[in-house]
């Protein structure tokens, strides 16, 4: 018997008849097309797609058949197919060389529910019955496969991409910055004329003999103790008074050789300089006099009655090289004069284009080292700018956005790793086009992240930075019940679900959240989050189950519920369905009636506060600081000399805790104790809170992760605030007061964000300030009053500041009270305004107007006793023994006391205000933070 290939050649005319078609093309839309012109029911019709060929499943047309027997009008790019056999198509013209019968072909064939087509390119093709679809089924989307794609493994890449260019051997950064000195003024017609007002005039020889002694003698004792050991505490000690070194001596005698008329030609000196800053600018700049104030001095100058040369360019070096020099007492009116004239040429150079010596004016002749490295970086000089930052101001995370945005990532990857800004590490590798260290530093800053609880951004980074979604969610189950992101981690998870499509997991997990919640709270949570899923969910299933899960929760939370709970939880369940008024209706009456079973008669009249619930703080902590907001409070102390600060919800379920590293004692500031008055101030931004220690070094600042109640708020203090700022406070209108003290004085300063406006010299004797413990006590109240800005306590006495348009600001005689401060608040609002004064025994009020003040006790026989203000007209003074209560009266100008209570516990910090009129809190030293509600109904409060 021969084996003999069949092949099919093509006829003269048809042989069989049409039973099939072939439409030939890739695109459905084209075979759609062709089909529905066709005058025939579709539901007959039956589709199969011819591949390419068999190593290539590319669609090459498509097979149509039908159930039934009628005859079907196509176009002429339909190609007619018949039937050989029962289960084979071919072309109607076709026919089979050698000759077969049908029971033949039937033989060769395999199987016996498979059909054939031999196309006479593709050849033959088998279809099983899996293979046939529906016409329909050409308009419904494929279902969304459970395949992973994200296992790919990236093959060998070479970066040819240019990273950075540093020099083998860098430019001193002070030779950089003098090359563009040393001509302002060369260009100047009328600079010998000038020039010559401010030289010194001619003295005899031997005069000039002994001045120049004198300088050189400076000069050695300068240099022989810069090599002594301990040359920073003998400069520091230098600086308090002149008779502290050699140096200070001979420059006390060197001085006194110039004391005939030394003041008077000073001032000639200042007023030509002012003249010269008018007239010439440029030249004026080559005699300009420092007047930063930073150092304790309103002008720093060579030793001389005469203003000498200096050089105008931005020198880094220069802000912290020694030599002798001598401390100008110039008038302070002179002084806001050179000021005014300083920042009005710095920003006449940054016009010009001339940013280093802009830089130089801020630097050098402000003491403005902020200003100096904007002027930096709005010139380009990116690596200046951070190095003022980070040694200067201390300020490394400045410096590292600094070279980051000046496109120097290598240095600036470095800085934020030594930061622990691992994620922005990341960031910095992967522009770097270096993957392999930017995965290192994402999983290095989830582990962190992990390490705090914060499940939020470790999901955040492993679904966006690492591309694991799947991974994410995980990460994102560990936060529900227990951790403060319950809610948004759920929220989150379920986004994440119904990104990949994995919507029978969502449900699975809606089904097991409600079956396994725990307690009222966790079921009101969890109601609110399937009802977010409920609305936002892209799967018509999983919202169906969200809007019955929610129902059930309600009904189990709406028997034991609080009336807000109530009103809320009726919101989550009429919104479910917004057109179903029936519903709505049902939930208002309900809301109706729960409302009056809620009702309680009305309480007794008492005299003294009923308390409401505790929260416990950490202990072993000594509280110092602390202030509220809507939904809770923050509270800072030491333990361990570490600064700790903590937030906490008024409900109390979570107290989250930020612990800082040892404080670094400034260098250039003593204090008088190892815990100053540490400050917690709001900032003017919901993302940022203050924390100041005078006396140190700023700390870094560190975050409070997002939480269903707060968002993230990063905690430290303000870098560009020194550390000789005894105090400091906002205003409601986005103001900063700061106090400082400078050598003999000391000078409250209003700052526009960064921008200082004014400044006001404070008149204190001088054996306060040598009083380090009495500056520790020093105490700054920022008003919201119309008649009084700031308020500064120190000693016995009030100082009270305002400000107004003109350039200096008003200043009021000193208040003087008898008794020591302990601190300061106010009561009413800004028309009707008194300032409540707690002293060691007891309070005083201060009633205006200032200038003829009325000073009046209130509280009496009590032990350091804590002064606070609910809700404007309450006053309550706390100590150890006793609460007292008095109520502040705007039309009889009056404070009346309402009442008290004498409960034995431990000594109070601060008294806070509550959401509620008629609730307040008062934190212990132990760390109980107690909530207490005020003897009268909150429809009595105004």
């Amino acid at each position: 018997m021969y084996n003999l290939p069949l092949k099919i050649r093509r006829g003269l005319s048809p042989t069989r008849p049409t039973t099939a078609w072939f439409l030939p093309g890739s695109a459905a839309h084209l075979w759609l097309e062709e089909l529905i012109r066709w005058d025939i029911l579709q539901t007959e019709l039956v589709l199969r797609v011819v591949p390419t060929g068999t190593n290539d499943r590319r669609p090459r047309g498509l097979l149509v058949t039908t159930s039934g027997k009628n005859q079907v009008n196509t176009s002429p790019r339909c190609h007619p197919y018949g039937q050989l056999g029962g289960r084979l198509y071919l072309p109607v013209d076709a026919g089979i060389e050698p000759e077969v019968t049908e029971q033949e072909i039937e033989e060769l064939l395999a199987g016996t529910e498979t059909l054939y087509l031999w196309h006479p390119a593709t050849g033959l093709v088998g279809f099983e019955p899996s293979d046939s679809f529906r016409l329909e089924d050409l308009l419904i989307l494929p279902a969304a496969g459970m395949a992973s794609y994200d296992a790919a493994q990236p093959g060998l890449h070479l970066n040819n991409r240019l990273l950075s260019v540093t020099p083998l051997d860098p430019q001193p950064i002070d030779q950089f910055l003098a090359e563009a000195g040393g001509d302002i003024g060369t260009d100047s017609p009328e600079l010998d004329k000038l020039a010559a007002a401010t030289d010194r005039p001619k003295r005899p020889l031997l005069d000039r003999i002994k001045r120049a002694t004198l300088a050189g003698l400076v000069g050695a004792a300068s240099w022989i103790e810069r090599k002594e050991k301990k040359q920073a505490e003998r400069a520091f000690r230098a600086d308090k008074s002149d008779g502290g070194s050699l140096a200070g001596w001979i420059q006390r005698r060197f001085q006194q050789s110039e004391v005939p008329g030394l003041q008077e030609k000073r001032n000639k000196a200042i007023d030509r300089l002012l003249e010269m800053l008018r007239q010439t600018p440029d030249l004026g700049l080559r005699y300009a006099l420092p007047v930063s104030g930073g150092d304790g001095h309103r002008g720093l100058a060579p030793p001389a009655s005469q203003l000498g040369k200096q050089n105008v360019d931005f020198n880094l070096g220069g802000l912290t090289a020694s030599g002798p020099a001598d401390a100008w007492d110039i008038d302070e009116r002179a002084r806001q004069r050179l000021i005014e004239q300083y920042r009005q040429l710095a920003n006449r150079e940054i016009a010009m284009g001339r940013h280093r010596r802009a830089a130089y004016i801020f630097g050098h002749l402000l003491g403005d080292l902020h200003g100096a490295a904007s002027a930096l970086k709005a010139g380009g000089h990116w690596r200046e700018a951070s190095q003022v930052y980070l040694e200067l101001l201390k300020r490394p995370m400045a410096a590292a956005e600094c070279l980051e945005e000046g496109g120097l990532w290598s240095e600036a990857v470095g800085l934020y790793e030594q930061l622990e800004e691992i994620e922005r590490a990341g960031d910095l590798y992967r522009r770097m086009e270096q993957p392999v260290k930017a995965e290192r530093a994402f999983r290095r800053a989830i582990d962190l992240h992990l390490a705090n609880t914060n499940y939020l951004a470790a999901a955040s980074i492993q679904s966006e930075k690492l591309a694991a979604p799947r991974e994410a969610i995980r990460i994102l189950a560990r936060g529900w019940p227990r951790s403060a992101q319950a809610r948004a981690c759920m929220v989150e998870f379920f986004r994440l679900q119904g990104k990949l499509g994995t919507h029978e997991m969502a449900a699975s997990q809606i089904a097991s959240l409600a079956d396994r919640h725990c307690g009222s709270t966790q079921a009101e949570m969890l109601a609110k989050v399937l009802a977010q899923v409920a609305g936002d969910y892209p799967d018509d299933g999983v919202q169906r189950l969200a809007k019955d899960k929610v129902r059930l929760l309600a009904g189990e939370c709406l028997r034991d519920a609080r009336p807000d709970t109530v009103k809320g939880l009726l919101e989550l369940v009429a919104q479910l369905e917004p057109a179903d008024r029936l519903l709505g209706r049902d939930c208002r009456r309900f809301q109706t009636q729960s409302e009056r079973r809620s009702q309680k008669p009305a309480p007794r009249p008492c005299h003294v506060p009923r308390m409401l619930g505790e929260i416990q703080l950490p202990q072993g902590v000594s509280w110092q600081a602390t202030f509220s907001m809507r939904d809770g409070f923050y509270a800072a102390g030491f333990r361990d000399r570490r600064p700790l600060v903590v937030r906490a919800a008024w409900a109390g379920e979570s107290v989250e805790i930020l612990s800082f590293g040892p404080l670094q004692i400034s260098k250039k500031f003593g204090i008088a104790s190892s815990e100053p008055n540490m400050q917690l101030v709001p900032a003017n931004t919901p993302d940022r809170v203050w924390l100041h220690c005078p006396g140190f070094e700023p700390g870094p600042t560190l975050e409070f992760a997002k939480t269903d109640r707060f968002p993230r708020v990063g905690v430290g203090g303000l870098s560009w605030l020194e550390p000789s700022v005894l105090a400091f406070g906002n205003t409601p209108c986005g103001r900063l007061w700061t106090v400082h003290r400078d050598d003999d004085s000391l000078i409250a300063s209003e700052y526009h964000e960064e921008t200082l406006v004014h400044t006001t010299t404070i008149p204190v004797p001088e054996p306060w300030l040598e009083n380090a413990q009495l500056l520790d006590r020093l105490l700054l109240f920022v008003s919201q009053s119309i008649r009084v800005e700031a308020v500064v306590g120190l000693g016995r006495y009030l100082f009270l500041l305002r400000a107004n348009k003109r350039p200096k600001p008003i200043d009021l005689e000193p208040i003087g009270l008898g008794q020591p401060i302990r601190s300061i608040t106010a009561a009413g609002d800004s028309a009707n305004f008194v300032l409540l004064i707690a002293t060691d025994t007891g309070g005083i009020a201060v009633w205006p107007p200032w200038e003829t003040a009325r000073i009046e006790p209130f509280v009496s026989d009590m032990n350091e006793p804590v002064l606070g203000v609910v809700h404007k007209d309450w006053i309550l003074a706390v100590d150890d023994t006793q609460l007292q209560m008095f109520r502040f009266h705007y039309s009889k100008r009056r404070i009346f006391r309402q009442g008290t209570d004498q409960p034995r516990t431990t000594k109070p910090v601060a008294i806070l205000e509550m959401p509620a009129l008629d609730q307040f809190a008062l934190l212990r030293a132990d760390g109980r933070m107690q909530q207490y509600q005020l003897p009268v109904p909150a429809t009595g409060l105004s």
